[in-house]
């Protein structure tokens, strides 16, 4: 499973496995032999002999002449992780091929107001009234407007990439504002409000951004669905994230 030779096990002493450490394998290794109690975890890692590996491994504490010892009987599920990822990435693309109308009216809107701005500045030239202030507003909103159109075709590239395997520290709010700008068109033609509360500062989650952001993308399909066919009443999509001392809430 980690690519290496009988001897080569042998001689490994697992207080002193890098690897271990560095996928928090060690870390469970310890509670459960503190605790005595079975521990059950699934990693992602480069074993010491250079293979990458996914490993569902169950720990057991067991005594053996009144020594403890630890039990550890690993699972070699890489291609399980790598069927599941092509699944996800089949997945994200139908959501993609579903967003792409979507995705269109968010360009139009940035679109619309660089035509505008140039047709403007054009007019005020032939005119002979553009002044170098009124060039210069025109300009900068110009320069927003392709900023956001950037912004827009940029996340849609980091969401059809296939997702990296190593999780990352992520912004739970950064993530909602993501999603939302590219479902806001949608929302605003279906005249569904979106409101977000969130803390001052939210401490990050631990996790895959492209998994996570299409999990929240479907939650806020399914509430669009929901909404469009209510008949009256306000149409409302309510997003608290909230922590505590051990958790993010969404």
């Amino acid at each position: 499973i980690i690519g290496a030779t009988y001897d080569q096990v042998l001689a490994q002493n697992y207080h002193d496995i890098a690897s271990w450490k560095k996928s928090g394998l060690y870390d469970k290794v310890l509670e459960t032999l503190s605790s005595g109690k079975r521990t059950r975890y699934e990693l992602q890692a480069k074993s010491s002999f250079g293979r990458d590996v996914f490993l569902d491994c169950h720990l057991v504490a067991i005594t053996v002449n009144d020594q403890q010892h630890l039990l550890l009987m690993a699972n070699d599920v890489t291609e399980n992780k790598s069927m599941q990822a092509q699944l996800i990435q089949s997945s994200k693309m139908a959501t993609l091929g579903e967003m792409a109308t979507g995705v269109a009216h968010e360009l139009n809107q940035p679109l619309n107001i660089i035509r505008m701005a140039v047709n403007n500045i054009k007019r005020k030239s032939e005119q002979g009234t553009a002044d170098p202030e009124y060039i210069s507003d025109k300009l900068d909103r110009v320069d927003r407007q392709v900023e956001r159109a950037s912004a827009i075709i940029d996340h849609m590239r980091i969401f059809g990439r296939k997702p990296d395997v190593t999780p990352l520290p992520l912004d739970p709010e950064t993530m909602v504002e993501n999603v939302r700008s590219l479902l806001g068109e949608q929302l605003r033609l279906a005249e569904i409000e979106v409101m977000t509360t969130a803390p001052d500062q939210c401490r990050p989650v631990l996790g895959h951004q492209v998994q996570l952001e299409q999990v929240l993308l479907n939650l806020f399909a399914n509430a669009r669905d929901s909404l469009k066919r209510k008949k009256d009443g306000d149409k409302r999509i309510t997003i608290t994230i909230n922590e505590d001392a051990d958790n993010v809430f969404l």
